[in-house]
C-alpha cells in the first residue's frame, strides 16, 4: 500500500514540476475585437478608440447613450487620416471628408438625418476636381 501511494505522491509531484512547458494560451482584446466586428459590440458612453494592429489609432469618437455623437476620425494604419464624420444621435449629419492614402481630399460632402444631401465634391490624387454630385 505504501508503494502504491509512494508512485502516486511521485507522480504528481513530477507532473507539476518545472521542467514541463507552459501552456501558450492567446486572447482578444476589446479593441481587437472590435477593429474586426465593430457593428456587434455596443458602445460605451465618452471616448472611443479602436487600434490597427501596429497600435496606431483605427477610429476615435464619442458616444452618448451608446450611440455616435459629434466628429468621428477613422485613420489609415500609417496614421494618416481617412475620413472625418459627424454624427448626431448615432446618424451621420453634417460635413464628410474622406482622404487618400497621401493625406490629400477624396471628396467633401454632407448628410443630413444618415442621407447625402446638397453638393458633394470628389478629387484626384493631384487635388483637381474630378466630379461633382448633387444630392
Amino acid at each position: 500500500m505504501k508503494f502504491v501511494i509512494t508512485l502516486v505522491l511521485g507522480f504528481v509531484l513530477y507532473s507539476c514540476s518545472s521542467d514541463s512547458k507552459p501552456v501558450k494560451t492567446t486572447t482578444q482584446t476589446k479593441e481587437e475585437l472590435q477593429t474586426s466586428k465593430e457593428e456587434k459590440i455596443p458602445l460605451p458612453n465618452g471616448e472611443f478608440i479602436t487600434y490597427h494592429p501596429n497600435g496606431l489609432i483605427k477610429l476615435k469618437g464619442n458616444t452618448v447613450n451608446d450611440k455616435r455623437e459629434g466628429t468621428w476620425f477613422s485613420f489609415y494604419d500609417t496614421g494618416i487620416k481617412q475620413s472625418e464624420n459627424n454624427y448626431v444621435n448615432g446618424v451621420l449629419s453634417g460635413k464628410t471628408i474622406s482622404y487618400f492614402p497621401s493625406g490629400k481630399i477624396r471628396y467633401v460632402g454632407y448628410y443630413k438625418n444618415g442621407k447625402k444631401t446638397g453638393e458633394w465634391r470628389f478629387y484626384s490624387e493631384d487635388g483637381s476636381v474630378e466630379k461633382t454630385m448633387k444630392y
